[in-house]
C-alpha cells in the first residue's frame, strides 16, 4: 500500500446550495476556481458537492440542468466552506417559499467554517439571521433591497465581496470569481490564487474593496459611446497626470461641454474618473505583489504621497495602510462558525 503524502494539505469540502432558477454563472464561475486551484496545486485541494432543496436534476435560469443532493438530515462531518448562489429576484422569492430552504441554510452554515453567499444569495443568508450585524453586499440592483428589508444588516454598497466573522458575501455574478481566488488566497497562498487565475484567464486577486461600478462597467453605461476611446486612452495613460483641459481636447470639446456631458453619463467628474482608475490600478498591482515605489511610478507619482490623497478620498486611509491591511487580511486564519456564535 502506498504511504500517504502528509505533506498534501488537508482536503477541504466546498458544499453548494441551489434552487430551482438558480443564475449558472454562480455556481460555474465559483466552482471553476476550486477545480483550477486543484489542477495548479496537482493535488485535490478541495472537494465540491452540491445540494437542493431534494434530490435530482435542478434548472438554472438558463435552461441549463445541474444534478444536487438532497442535504443529510444531520451535519455529522463539518464543512470547510458553504456557498449559495443567487438568481433573480423571482428565484429567490421562489428559494424562501420553499419550506425547507432556510432549514438547510442554517443547518449547512451552523457546520461550516466559512459561509458565503454569490450575488443575491446574500437574501437567504439575511432571511435566515445570518448576516445580522455583519457587513454584507449583493448585486448594486439589490444593495436597496437588502437595506429595507433586513435592517440588522450593515450593507456594504460598491464592493466586491464582504468578510466579516467567516461570513462572506459578494456582489453581481462574475465577483464570486473574486471571491474564491480570495479563498483559494486564504488557504493557500497567494502563488496559488495568481496561478489559478492566470489558468482562468481572469483577472488576478481583486481586492474586496474594488469597486461593482469599476471603470469597465462605467464604460459600458456610455450608451451613446461618445466616450469609448477616451476610456482607453485614460487607461493607457495611468501612469501619467492628466487634466481636464487635455481629456476635453482628446474629445474635441469645450472643458465645459466636456465636464458636463460627461458628469451625466457616468455621474462623477471627469478627474474623479481618473482618479479612480488609478486607485483601482494602484490596488490591482498591490495584489499582484508588486513593490509601492513600482505603484507609484505606474500611476504617475514620484513618491506616495500624491497615491496617498487619492487613496485617502476613495478608501479612507493611505496606500501604506491599505497594502498593510491587505498583507494582514490574506494571513489571518479565519474562525469557525461554531465557535464564533458560541
Amino acid at each position: 500500500m502506498a504511504q500517504k503524502d502528509m505533506s498534501s494539505p488537508p482536503q477541504k469540502d466546498i458544499v453548494f446550495y441551489i434552487f430551482d432558477d438558480f443564475e449558472l454563472l454562480d455556481l460555474a464561475g465559483v466552482s471553476a476556481v476550486f477545480d483550477a486551484a486543484n489542477r495548479c496545486a496537482a493535488t485535490s485541494l478541495y472537494n465540491i458537492s452540491i445540494y437542493s432543496q431534494n434530490e435530482g436534476l435542478v434548472s438554472s435560469s438558463s435552461s441549463t440542468q445541474i444534478y444536487a443532493q438532497s442535504p443529510p438530515k444531520n451535519m455529522i462531518e463539518p464543512v470547510s466552506t458553504f456557498i449559495v448562489v443567487g438568481g433573480q429576484q423571482s428565484a429567490i422569492t421562489g428559494a424562501l417559499s420553499h419550506p425547507k430552504t432556510l432549514e438547510h441554510v442554517r443547518m449547512f452554515a451552523a457546520s461550516s467554517v466559512r459561509v458565503c453567499s454569490v450575488c443575491t444569495g446574500a437574501f437567504l443568508l439575511a432571511e435566515a439571521g445570518l448576516l445580522n450585524h455583519k457587513s454584507a453586499t449583493t448585486h448594486f440592483d439589490g444593495i436597496e433591497q437588502l437595506i429595507n428589508r433586513y435592517p440588522k444588516v450593515k450593507v456594504r454598497e460598491d464592493v466586491l465581496f464582504t468578510e466579516d466573522k467567516g461570513v462572506f458575501t459578494s456582489a453581481g455574478v462574475s465577483t464570486g470569481i473574486d471571491l474564491a481566488l480570495e479563498l483559494v488566497s486564504i488557504d493557500n497562498g497567494i502563488a496559488v490564487s495568481n496561478q489559478t487565475a492566470k489558468r482562468l484567464v481572469v483577472n488576478m486577486h481583486r481586492p474586496s474593496s474594488a469597486r461593482q461600478t469599476a471603470h469597465t462597467l462605467l464604460q459600458q453605461r456610455d450608451t451613446s459611446g461618445a466616450f469609448i476611446d477616451l476610456h482607453a486612452w485614460l487607461m493607457q495613460s495611468i501612469h501619467k497626470q492628466i487634466c481636464v483641459d487635455e481629456m476635453a481636447d482628446y474629445v474635441n470639446m469645450s472643458p465645459r461641454s466636456f465636464s458636463r456631458k460627461f458628469n451625466h453619463h457616468h455621474g462623477l467628474s471627469p478627474h474623479k474618473y481618473f482618479s479612480m482608475l488609478k486607485v483601482e490600478h494602484a490596488k490591482m498591482m498591490l495584489a499582484r505583489g508588486y513593490r509601492l515605489n513600482q505603484v507609484c511610478e505606474a500611476t504617475g507619482y514620484e513618491s506616495s504621497h500624491g497615491l496617498n490623497k487619492l487613496f485617502k478620498v476613495f478608501e479612507g486611509m493611505t496606500v501604506f495602510q491599505y497594502h498593510k491591511a491587505m498583507q494582514a487580511k490574506s494571513r489571518k486564519t479565519l474562525p469557525n462558525m461554531q465557535a464564533s456564535a458560541s
